[in-house]
């Protein structure tokens, strides 16, 4: 298995260069799900970032606990990127659509704590 990993036009590129060396394999149609990368723009809202297309395919293989672990750890990297960047706003509404306040509730609540204590500290 490739999975390619870049940019939309990389990954364009790249497959283009592996044409013929394999079957190429889409994972089928999420639905009207948009992508939960908010780190960046995507060029479409059903664009997948490479991580949420890897739980794609843990899942189309009946790999369930590693398709729900990898999400979990991608929208929690999503999550504190947001916090680390100041998107607090942003960051709070991501949350909301989240597994991680009933899956990793210790977790949010660590990060807020954090966040808290970093917020009140006095500026150098």
């Amino acid at each position: 298995m490739l999975l390619l990993d870049g940019t939309w036009r990389q990954a364009r590129e790249m497959l283009r260069t592996v044409e013929g060396l394999g079957r190429c394999v889409r994972l089928p149609d999420a639905g009207d799900a948009p992508g939960r990368y908010w780190l960046r723009d995507q060029p479409a809202a059903m664009h997948l970032s490479t991580a949420e297309a890897l739980a794609g395919v843990l899942r189309s293989v009946g790999e369930r606990e590693a398709e729900r672990r990898l999400r979990l750890h991608f929208e929690l990297h999503v999550y504190a990127t947001l916090l680390s960047r100041g998107r607090r706003e942003m960051a709070e509404r991501y949350l909301g659509l989240s597994p991680l306040l009933t899956d990793a509730p210790q977790v949010v609540d660590r990060l807020h704590a954090r966040a808290r204590t970093a917020s009140d500290a006095p500026a150098a």
